[in-house]
C-alpha cells in the first residue's frame, strides 16, 4: 500500500485546518464501473449545481459496458469534466487516481449511481466556510428505487454528530452516524492523510474513509437530504437486504476496514486511537444476523440476543425508538423458522416507503407537541 507523505511525530489533533479562499474550488470524484445507465444522471446533477467553482473528475474503473461513450461527450461538452480510464481494480484505486488529478479546496465524493441535489455543494461549501474548525461533512440522503422513485430518507431515526467526536468514535469501536460515498465531503487538509485509501479495498473504500476521517478533524452535518441514493440490484452490501451472504459480507469488509484504518493510524502515530470491532453495535448485529439466518438453535441464540440487548442499553448512539426496535426486532426473529427470518429482517431492518411515512408522522408530532407547549414566563 504506497504510504502518504506524513509526518513521523505524532499528528496534532484536530488537525489544523487553514482558512478557505473566498470561492473555494470544490473536486467532484466519481468512481464508475459499468453503469453506463446511470453515468449520465450523475454527472448532469453537478454540472447543474448551484455553485460553479468546481471540476468534476470521472474515473472509469476498466467498464466494459459502453460507458465511455456515455461519459466522453461531457468532456468536450464541459472544461469542468475530466475523464481518467484505467484497469478495473475496484473502488479505491478509482478514488485515489481520480484524488490524485483534483485541485480542490473541498473533495466531495458521487457513486456513479446517484445523484446530487442541485444546490449540495453550495451547501458543503457554505458549512465549511461559517464552520472553518470542521474538516468532514456529512448529511441526509433521498433513497431511490432503481427506476427513480422515492423510498426513504436517511438517516430514518439516527440523530447526526458535530464536532471532536473521535473519542466517542474509539469507544464505539469506529461506529457514528457516518453516511455513504455520495454524502461525504471533506477538506483538503484531512483529504491528505486519508488518501490513498487501501488499494485492496476494492470496494467500501467509503467506510474507510468515515472511519478514519473523525478520528482526524471535526465533523459537521447538514440535515436535508442533498443526494439521491439509488438502490438496485447491483449495489453489493449497500442494498438493505438482510440474507445469510449480505451478511457474511459486511462482517467481512468491516473487519477488513477495520484492519485498514488500524494500519493508517499507526503510520500516523495515532496508535492511541485503534479501533476494536468487537465494541461497533453494529459489527455486533451483523454478527447475530449471521447467527440468525445460519440457523443457529434458540438455545445458542437467546445468550447471544441477551448480550446484544445488553450493548443496545448501555449504547450512547442510538435513540431510544432505535433500541427498542432492534430489541424488538431480533428477538423477534428468534421464534420464527429460519427460512422467513430473512424477510422479517429485510422488511423491519431494510429500505421501504413505510418508514419515510413514519418518519413524517413523528415529524408532525413533533411538531404538534412543541406547538400546544406553553411559553414559560420569563423573570
Amino acid at each position: 500500500m504506497p504510504t502518504p507523505a506524513i509526518a513521523l511525530a505524532p499528528l496534532q489533533t484536530p488537525l489544523p485546518l487553514a482558512a478557505l479562499p473566498a470561492v473555494p474550488r470544490v473536486s467532484v470524484i466519481i468512481a464508475n464501473y459499468n453503469y453506463g445507465e446511470f453515468v449520465a444522471a450523475a454527472i448532469e446533477s453537478v454540472v447543474a449545481q448551484t455553485y460553479e467553482n468546481i471540476e468534476i473528475i470521472v474515473c472509469d474503473d476498466g467498464s466494459t459496458d459502453g460507458s465511455a461513450d456515455v461519459i466522453e461527450p461531457y468532456v468536450r461538452r464541459d472544461a469542468r469534466v475530466r475523464f481518467l480510464r484505467k484497469e478495473n481494480g475496484g473502488q479505491a484505486s478509482a478514488w485515489n487516481m481520480a484524488y490524485a488529478e483534483s485541485t480542490g479546496d473541498v473533495i466531495c465524493a458521487l457513486d456513479s449511481d446517484d445523484t446530487f441535489a442541485v444546490e449540495k455543494v453550495a451547501r458543503v461549501v457554505e458549512h465549511f466556510a461559517t464552520h472553518p474548525d470542521r474538516g468532514f461533512l456529512v448529511h441526509s440522503m433521498m433513497v431511490m428505487d432503481r427506476r427513480g422513485r422515492e423510498v426513504q430518507q436517511i438517516p430514518f431515526l439516527s440523530r447526526f454528530e458535530d464536532g471532536w467526536i473521535a473519542d466517542r468514535v474509539v469507544r464505539r469501536g469506529g461506529r457514528w452516524r457516518f453516511m455513504p460515498s455520495s454524502a461525504l465531503a471533506l477538506r483538503r487538509d484531512v483529504a491528505q492523510y486519508v488518501f490513498p485509501v487501501p488499494s485492496s479495498l476494492r470496494i467500501c473504500a467509503d467506510a474507510f474513509v468515515v472511519s478514519l476521517a473523525p478520528l482526524l478533524t471535526s465533523v459537521g452535518h447538514l440535515a436535508d437530504p442533498l443526494t439521491r441514493y439509488r438502490v438496485h440490484g447491483e449495489n453489493g452490501i449497500a442494498a438493505g437486504v438482510y440474507d445469510l451472504k449480505s451478511a457474511s459480507n459486511v462482517a467481512a469488509w468491516s473487519e477488513r476496514v477495520t484492519s485498514a484504518v488500524n494500519a493508517r493510524l499507526t503510520d500516523l502515530s495515532l496508535a492511541n486511537r485503534l479501533l476494536d470491532a468487537e465494541r461497533d453495535l453494529n459489527y455486533l448485529e451483523t454478527q447475530f444476523t449471521i447467527a440468525l439466518l445460519s440457523g443457529s438453535s434458540r438455545g445458542k441464540l437467546l445468550p447471544q440476543y441477551a448480550s446484544l440487548v445488553r450493548a443496545f442499553s448501555n449504547d450512547d448512539l442510538y435513540t431510544v425508538p432505535q433500541k427498542l426496535l432492534g430489541a424488538l426486532v431480533y428477538g423477534g426473529s428468534i421464534v420464527l423458522p429460519v427460512e422467513a427470518r430473512s424477510r422479517w429482517l429485510t422488511g423491519a431492518l431494510g429500505f421501504s416507503r413505510a418508514k419515510r411515512v413514519i418518519k413524517s408522522s413523528l415529524a408532525a408530532l413533533r411538531s404538534l407537541l412543541n406547538w400546544r407547549r406553553p411559553a414559560h414566563a420569563g423573570g
